[in-house]
């Protein structure tokens, strides 16, 4: 039986030395495991969110597009845009 469930910070291996999987392994094991949708959360960076979106698609799943932001105090936060504006 599967729940509903999103995970919400899935790092990739676009995160240097912090994701060891392919976005398309991590939406793969997401379908396996019956989510309907998966936030790609890289470093710094939308690196994944692309083979991510395509990979999903395929799977009639949705990637949420996020980034997790490295602060210079050492903190971090998650982001997750909401328009195509807070993009630019």
């Amino acid at each position: 039986m599967f729940m509903d469930y999103t995970e919400l910070q899935v790092t990739t291996n676009f995160s240097f030395l912090r994701g060891a999987s392919h976005p398309e392994e991590l939406v793969d094991k997401a379908a396996e495991y019956g989510y309907k949708e998966i936030a790609i959360t890289d470093r710094n960076s939308l690196a994944g969110i692309v083979r991510g979106h395509v990979a999903a698609k395929a799977k009639s799943m949705r990637i949420i597009p996020a980034c997790q932001l490295d602060l210079l105090d050492g903190e971090y936060l998650l982001a997750y845009p909401t328009n195509k504006a807070v993009y630019l």
